[in-house]
């Protein structure tokens, strides 16, 4: 897969954060970091939950039985441990996550329901993501928005450095 982009603001996503892109015959995720350049939002904007990047990693079913989601996400404790998700008791222990394969950035949603796009057209556009690192990422808080058909989302709010963030063909 070849990256061809322009100037690219994820505003529905991750708010006050722009992506400068150019034409690449390099394959997306074996880019230099300087091909995604982050723009911080101005010192004035104030932090809100809509403004912090989330990945889903995975859901709780009604019986609070643990189904990962996303694979190359490996829940760490405070000790760097991996966690075995098997309940919320021991999701609240996760302090970092190691990704080892790109995940899907999107606007954390806290405790509210996922916006359903079931009802929505459009073209696929390039979205914000988190390319993999050996470097674990700090989770600075855990959501679980509830599922439709019963359950919870795993939600984690990410303190993500810029050089992790690329955009990513869906």
């Amino acid at each position: 897969m070849h990256h061809i982009s322009c100037l690219f603001s994820p505003r529905s996503l991750i708010p006050g954060i722009a992506f400068l892109c150019g034409a690449s015959a390099a394959p997306l995720f074996a880019q230099t970091p300087a091909a995604a350049t982050v723009i911080p939002p101005p010192a004035s904007t104030a932090s809100t939950l809509a403004d912090k990047p989330c990945i889903l990693a995975g859901r709780l079913n009604a019986d609070n039985r643990w189904a990962p989601l996303a694979r190359g996400v490996t829940l760490l404790n405070a000790q760097g441990e991996g966690v075995g998700a098997s309940s919320k008791k021991a999701l609240d222990t996760v302090t970092a996550v190691r990704i080892s394969e790109p995940a899907l950035l999107s606007q954390c949603n806290g405790s509210q329901p996922l916006v359903s796009g079931e009802s929505t057209t459009g073209s696929k556009t390039p979205v914000p993501a988190i390319k993999p690192g050996p470097i674990a990422l700090n989770v600075e808080a855990i959501y679980y928005p509830p599922v439709r058909a019963g359950g919870q989302w795993v939600e984690l709010q990410l303190l993500l450095p810029a050089d992790r963030v690329v955009t990513a063909a869906r």
